[in-house]
């Protein structure tokens, strides 16, 4: 019992409701020890033993009812503290441990409570599925067979702007979601720009078409909720990197204007992206310089040439292909620049606005880069592209 009362007075509660509720449950721990304690001269009669268990059971009630509040949880209002309690009282039994129970109760909740006065909303990024129920062409049920989008939006409420689907590379057998998504993703929102991190499908397990189609299906689903995500439906851009450069590649040159008539309004918005941003991209599947385990995850090892030649993107690129903004490295041996010097002589044949930098030393997979002096330099390069299209205010 004594133990009960110093964990539960030990309790440091910030929140004015909370010490009070903290307070009720000492005093109906004090109440209840007070004949308890070491020295008491006799004990209490039945009688007078129930009442204090009535008065007990009605002050932690009061406290229950200060606690039971959205503000001190995440759950449904009305839900957990009540049924966790009520579990809890059953199991334990008497209004002691009742005490106890409701004790644990305060504790979680304060540092929820505590949480939210410390975490800015817009910091908690929010995970959706590209699809409800299962995915078209899905082989599974594990977390790999559920393409996601993961929104990032900036911390500052802006009108409908800019928005980029970041599309993280690693050969199409694994995805690089940190330095090729999250931490891209919060660059981004630095920028005042909102920002999808697309988690979409791999091989060898799955093969083309179910990785562009993840990949359009995330452009339609933001251009869709537009007016929810504060996004003009006319900037939505991709940026991709490595194998996911190539995704996002495939994605400009090979789009679809939306079925009107499709049952899913989703299918109905077009996926084409407004301008496209490929990091160090595999871009041919057919030249010496192919990056073949890209190559061979995304369509198998023994695809026919016709359909390497059919996600070649430099071979598919038309007038309609949006503008696109290109870096690699002279360096890069993983995937040479060849890639991203062809894509940029086809869009420059096609007249796509389009911007090439080929910097003279870097790995690839830099991502950010920000701690190299010379690649460090593209995202600065990019934010003068995006001010020149439009796509940021002047004034950022």
């Amino acid at each position: 019992m004594r133990d009960v009362y110093d964990v539960c007075f030990g309790i440091d509660f910030e929140d004015d409701a909370l010490k009070r509720a903290n307070k009720v449950i000492i005093g109906a721990l004090v109440g209840r020890e007070r004949d308890d304690w070491p020295g008491h001269q006799s004990p209490p009669s039945t009688k007078i033993r129930k009442r204090i268990d009535r008065e007990t059971d009605s002050t932690l009630t009061k406290a229950l009812r200060i606690v039971n509040q959205r503000r001190y949880y995440c759950c449904e209002k009305g839900t957990l503290p009540k049924r966790l309690g009520k579990r809890l009282m059953t199991k334990f039994g008497g209004a002691l441990h009742a005490g106890f129970a409701l004790m644990l109760l305060l504790s979680a909740s304060t540092e929820v409570s505590a949480q939210a006065r410390q975490d800015d909303p817009s910091a908690e990024a929010k995970i959706m599925s590209l699809w409800e129920g299962k995915a078209p062409g899905a082989l599974g049920e594990g977390d790999e067979d559920k393409p996601t989008l993961t929104f990032y939006p900036p911390s500052k409420s802006r009108k409908p702007g800019t928005a980029v689907i970041v599309i993280p590379g690693g050969s199409y057998g694994w995805l690089a979601t940190n330095h090729e998504g999250r931490q891209v993703a919060n660059w981004l929102n630095a920028m005042g720009v909102k920002a999808f991190v697309l988690r979409y499908r791999l091989g060898p397990k799955y093969h083309h078409p179910v990785e562009l189609s993840d990949a359009q299906r995330a452009i339609r689903l933001v251009r869709t909720r537009a007016k929810e995500f504060g996004v003009d439906p006319n900037k939505i851009g991709v940026l991709g990197f490595s194998a996911g450069g190539h995704l996002a590649s495939t994605t400009i040159t090979h789009f679809e204007a939306g079925d009107a008539q499709a049952t899913d309004p989703v299918d109905r918005a077009s996926s084409r992206p407004d301008f496209a941003v490929l990091a160090y991209p595999v871009i041919s599947l057919t030249a010496d310089y192919t990056h073949h385990g890209s190559r061979d995850n995304l369509l198998g090892a023994k695809a026919p040439l016709e359909l390497k030649k059919q996600l070649s993107s430099e071979l598919q690129v038309t007038a309609q292909t949006p503008p696109t903004f290109l870096f690699s490295s002279s360096t890069d041996t993983v995937v040479p620049p060849e890639n991203s010097v062809a894509f940029y002589l086809a869009l420059h044949k096609a007249g796509v606005p389009a911007e090439l930098h080929i910097f003279e030393k870097a790995d690839h997979g830099v991502g950010l880069g920000l701690d190299d002096p010379g690649i460090g330099q593209w995202g600065t390069l990019l934010i003068q592209w995006l001010r020149g299209r439009k796509l940021l205010p002047a004034g950022e």
